[in-house]
């Protein structure tokens, strides 16, 4: 386990923003992120558990839920899975949250706008922009059809260049702070202003609780057991479809469906552990073919702290 989780683990991301103690650094990305046009000034927690009670399942409940002084909620998800980051799985999140509006009495009439904030730690989304606003609008003349739905997406990966962020300088901010990919980044960040400062020594200081990290461990090796599952039956599903057709072909088919399955546990087993990769990296993976090369790369991808300790030779 490493010694500083990064800030968008799993077990870091929620405890950062969920906690109490922590409301301003809340009310900060909120505002970033928002940019409302009056400030917000207080925000209410209205899920208070920190994490669900057995990190070994698939979970359904949402990262930071909370509701403004307008009466509107957000829900600010952190999804370094590629896979997990679908648009399905987005508007089931929000409809979570506007089936609770209706669960607590409210007419459809009196539902108040939910707000999905999804930052993203891959470039799987399709187009080129770091941060997008999502509304239900007429295809040809734009209109809104309703403000209850809004959904962000913030691409970290298509993070600006310092002094290009314009209006979203400290939404630019935040997200580099969350996109760090080592320790001496984060200092460097935390130099730049109190809130990063204040963010950076609670890492620090959840890097080190004992049950944040033994929560941790636990999510993790299960992660990573179930992407190798999945793995595994998509792999099996592939040979079989590519040995269909010719007798001669069903050799090379299971081979190459064996190693597209492989590959993609290693991708998706560096996404679990925070890894970061070059999208020459992501490539060089996806195009072998040669399965112990691929069991290497899985096998380090399993305790990796960067790409080098994956692909050193």
């Amino acid at each position: 386990m490493p010694s500083i989780f990064l800030p968008r683990h799993d077990a870091i991301f929620q405890r950062l923003f969920a906690a109490e103690r922590n409301r301003d650094l809340l009310i900060a990305l909120l505002s970033a992120t928002l940019r409302p046009e009056h400030p917000i000034t207080s925000v209410t927690l209205l899920d208070p558990g920190l994490h669900p009670p057995d990190p070994c399942q698939k979970d359904i409940r949402l990262d930071v839920r909370v509701e403004l002084s307008d009466g509107r909620q957000v829900d600010v998800e952190m999804q370094n899975d590629p896979e997990a980051a679908q648009p399905e799985r987005a508007l089931f999140y929000w409809a979570r949250m506007y089936d609770s509006e209706l669960q607590r009495g409210f007419t459809y009439a009196m539902a108040r706008p939910c707000v999905l904030i999804w930052i993203l730690g891959h470039e799987r989304l399709r187009g080129s922009r770091f941060h997008n606003i999502f509304q239900v609008l007429d295809r040809d003349g734009h209109e809104l059809f309703t403000d209850v739905l809004e959904l962000h997406t913030v691409v970290l990966p298509r993070l600006p260049r310092r002094g290009a962020e314009g209006d979203e300088a400290a939404l630019a901010a935040w997200s580099r702070f969350l996109a760090a990919e080592t320790e001496h980044e984060l200092e460097e960040l935390a130099m730049t202003n109190a809130e990063l400062e204040k963010a950076w020594e609670e890492v620090k200081r959840l890097s080190q609780d004992p049950e944040t990290r033994a929560w941790a461990r636990k999510r993790e090796e299960w992660l990573i057991s179930e992407q190798m599952k999945y793995g595994a039956a998509r792999a099996e599903s592939r040979a079989e479809g590519k040995a269909e057709g010719k007798a001669e072909g069903k050799a090379e088919g299971k081979v190459e469906g064996k190693a597209e399955g492989k590959a993609e546990d290693v991708l998706r087993v560096l996404a679990a552990r925070n890894v970061a990769i070059t999208d020459e990296q992501r490539a060089h993976v996806l195009a072998c073919r040669d399965l112990d090369q691929l069991d290497r790369w899985l096998v380090r991808a399993v305790t990796a702290n960067s790409a080098d300790d994956v692909f050193e030779p």
